[in-house]
């Protein structure tokens, strides 16, 4: 009965703590004459006012309208997905599932063999393992030796160069490739309208071309693959071939 009275009285000491901490968080809220209450109630209303506004109505039929745009395509895309899925998909793995069921029982009469092997070969690495330590721990020592004398003076020169001479070059060179590029402005819009017009006047030139050449290729083609039937010049040397008695 004592415990459960000393329960209920904690209980209730809480409660109070809870109400005094909030009573305490509220009253530093309210400083300088300025309510947060009273503030949150003026951004509340802002709030409110712009939604009711007609300003406010359309923005949010554009947010619910994209949502339910984007929801009907999302929706869309789920749908086929599922439909490849459940066509393609699913009898495809029925298939390799059975490839593989054939595989692993195939693998199974090997298990004994690579066990063999890797009995062998057990030995050998921890041999290696061990001569590969006996290399690395003085490899890795040095290395620290060198980066420890070498990390200051690397560090000094990435300073002076990223802080000092690069920051320093953009810096002054700043202003001047600005000025570069508002007197190259004009210069870059002119060539950009030269090659538009460019391409536009060689557009129909090229397209009248390839009319025009269009017809005449069957026929110069024809020409230019046809055997010739004229005798070459160096044939009369050679008697023509016929019975010999």
């Amino acid at each position: 009965m004592s415990a459960g009275l000393s329960a209920v009285g904690d209980f209730l000491t809480t409660i109070a703590n809870l109400g005094r901490i909030v009573f305490t968080v509220l009253s530093a809220a309210n400083t300088h004459g300025a309510s947060l209450f009273a503030t949150l109630s003026a951004l509340t209303g802002s709030m409110l006012a712009f939604l009711r506004s007609a300003e406010g109505t359309v923005a949010l039929q554009q947010f619910f309208g994209g949502l339910n745009a984007a929801a009907s395509g999302l929706l869309t895309l789920l749908q086929a997905v599922g439909r490849a899925f459940a066509s393609d998909t699913v009898p495809a793995v029925g298939q390799l599932g059975a490839s593989l069921g054939q595989a692993f029982t195939l693998l199974a009469a090997g298990a004994k063999p690579a066990a063999e092997i890797l009995a062998v070969l057990a030995p050998l690495a921890g041999v290696a393992a061990q001569a590969l330590a006996s290399v690395l721990v003085p490899a890795l020592g040095a290395v620290s030796g060198i980066a420890a004398e070498l990390a200051p003076v690397v560090g000094e020169l990435v300073q002076e160069l990223v802080g000092g001479a690069l920051a320093d070059g953009i810096r002054e060179l700043t202003p001047d490739l600005l000025e570069l590029a508002r007197a190259a402005k004009p210069l870059v819009a002119a060539i950009g309208r030269l090659l538009v017009q460019a391409v536009r006047t060689a557009v129909p030139a090229l397209s009248a071309l390839l009319e025009a050449l269009t017809p005449s290729l069957p026929s110069w083609a024809a020409r230019s693959f046809r055997p010739s039937k004229r005798r070459c010049r160096w044939s009369r040397y050679w008697p023509r071939s016929g019975p010999t008695s």
